[in-house]
C-alpha cells in the first residue's frame, strides 16, 4: 500500500510521537510504501508576532495542509491516509484534502480532543465531561485550552464545524481501548462501523527478563510531571510512608516542586529527569513495579506497554483506561487513593514476570499490531476500490 501518515509534532516530546515513529517503521519494515506529513510545533518559536496572532486559526482551517496534502495525495497515489496528531499546526484541513481526493481517512485517537477541547476531560484535577453531558460552550466558560478564549474557541469553532458538516461520517477512527470506543461513540455524528479498536505495540529485541527473585526493592515512575500524571499526589502519599525508594523519569512543569518537596520531606526518591530510554527500561525491569496515578482517563500510555515488556507489573489508578489494561490481578494492582497506593508499595505482592511478558506479547507486540492495522486499511479501501 501507499500510506500518507500524518502528525503534528507537539513541543515536548510525548506518547504519540512514539507511536508515530514506530508505525512508520513497522509498515515500511513489512514493505509498504510510506510517505508522511510532519510539522513541528516548535515552528511556532521563528513566527513574527502577526503569524501568532493567526496562528488559533490554523487549527480551524489551514490552507497550506489543504493545498500540501491535496497534492502529496495525487503525486503518490496514496491508498489511505492515516492521521495521528493535527494540532496545531496541522488542523482539521487534512481532513476535507483526504476527502476531496477521495481517500480514505483513518484517525488513531490518542486522547479525548473529539469530545474535550483540552483534549483530557480533565479540568482543575478534577475528572469533566460537561462538553460531552452538555456542549463545547462548556470550555469557551472555563477556557480549558491553554487557558485562552480565543484559542478554545478556535478548537471549539473547528470541532463544531466537523460535526456541522458530517466530516466524522467519512473518519475511520481507531481507538487505543473499548473504554475509549465508548467514550467516542457518545458523538452521534461517528459511524460506529467505522470504529476499531487497536492498541499500540513496541517492538522489544532481546530484552532480558528478570526474576522476581533478582528484583530490587524499588518502584517507578515514568512520565511526565505535570497535574495530570498524579506525581505530587504520588509524593504525598509516600511522605507519610518515606521508607519506599522510588525513581522518577521525565520532566515537565512540576519538576522543580517535586524536587522541593522531596529535599523538605527527605524521601527516598530520585528525580532522574529526560534519562535515556534504553535506561529507563533497565530501571524498570529491576524494579518492584511501575506507577502510573494519573488523575486523568489516560489514552493507552506507552509506559503501560513498555512495563509489561520487561516483565514488569503496573500499580494504577482505578480511572478510565488504566482500570480496564490492569484488571487481571496477574498483571498489576489497582488503587482509588493514596491509603490503598500506600498499603500496596508497603505490602508488595508476588509477580510473575515471564507471565507478564506473556501477556505483552499476545497484545502489544508488533506482530499483532501490523496485523490488526493492515486489516484496518484493506477495510476501509474496499469501498473505494
Amino acid at each position: 500500500m501507499n500510506i500518507l501518515l500524518v502528525h503534528n509534532f507537539y513541543k515536548n516530546p510525548g506518547g504519540e510521537d512514539t507511536v508515530f515513529y514506530n508505525e512508520k517503521s513497522l509498515l515500511l519494515n513489512k514493505g509498504n510504501r510510506v510517505v508522511t506529513y510532519v510539522r513541528y510545533n516548535k515552528e511556532i518559536d521563528s513566527f513574527n508576532v502577526i503569524q501568532k496572532m493567526l496562528l488559533p486559526f490554523k487549527y480551524f482551517f489551514s490552507l497550506k495542509t489543504y493545498l500540501d496534502v491535496r497534492k502529496i495525495i495525487k503525486e503518490n497515489q496514496i491508498d489511505v491516509v492515516h492521521v495521528h496528531n493535527t494540532l496545531t499546526l496541522i488542523g482539521g484541513a487534512v481532513y476535507y484534502a483526504s476527502r476531496h481526493s477521495n481517500v480514505p481517512i483513518v484517525q488513531t485517537v490518542h486522547n479525548f480532543r473529539f469530545l474535550c477541547p483540552n483534549g483530557l476531560m480533565c479540568r482543575k484535577g478534577k475528572i469533566c465531561e460537561a462538553c460531552v453531558s452538555y456542549n463545547l460552550t462548556e470550555a469557551l466558560k472555563h477556557k480549558c485550552y491553554h487557558d485562552s478564549f480565543l484559542q478554545t474557541f478556535c478548537i471549539v469553532l473547528s470541532l463544531k464545524l466537523q460535526r456541522f458538516t458530517k466530516l466524522y461520517r467519512y473518519i475511520n477512527f481507531i481507538c487505543l481501548t473499548n473504554f475509549n470506543r465508548d467514550m467516542l461513540l457518545k458523538l452521534n455524528c461517528v459511524d460506529k462501523n467505522k470504529v476499531y479498536v487497536k492498541p499500540n505495540s513496541i517492538n522489544v529485541q532481546n530484552l532480558k527478563i528478570n526474576s522476581f527473585e533478582t528484583r530490587k526493592n524499588y518502584f517507578c515512575f515514568v512520565g511526565r510531571l505535570d497535574e495530570f500524571k498524579g506525581i505530587r499526589e504520588l509524593l504525598k502519599a509516600i511522605k507519610e510512608h518515606s521508607n519506599i525508594e522510588l525513581y522518577i523519569c521525565g520532566d515537565g512543569p512540576l519538576r522543580e516542586w517535586c524536587e522541593e518537596f522531596i529535599e523538605n520531606n527527605k524521601l527516598n526518591c530520585k528525580v532522574l529527569g529526560n534519562i535515556a530510554h534504553d535506561r529507563v527500561l533497565k530501571l524498570i525491569s529491576y524494579s518492584k513495579g511501575t506507577i502510573i496515578p494519573s488523575i486523568w482517563y489516560e489514552g493507552l500510555p506507552m509506559t503501560i506497554i513498555e512495563t509489561f515488556s520487561t516483565g514488569t507489573p503496573v500499580i494504577g489508578r482505578d480511572l478510565g483506561n488504566i482500570s480496564s489494561l490492569v484488571a487481571n490481578l496477574k498483571i498489576g494492582r489497582l488503587f482509588e487513593n493514596n491509603k490503598e497506593l500506600v498499603e500496596l508499595l508497603e505490602k508488595g505482592f508476588i509477580f510473575d514476570p515471564n507471565y507478564i511478558y506473556d501477556h505483552f506479547l499476545l497484545n502489544y507486540s508488533d506482530d499483532v499490531n501490523y496485523r490488526h492495522l493492515i486489516g484496518i486499511y484493506e477495510d476501509v479501501t474496499k469501498e473505494y476500490k
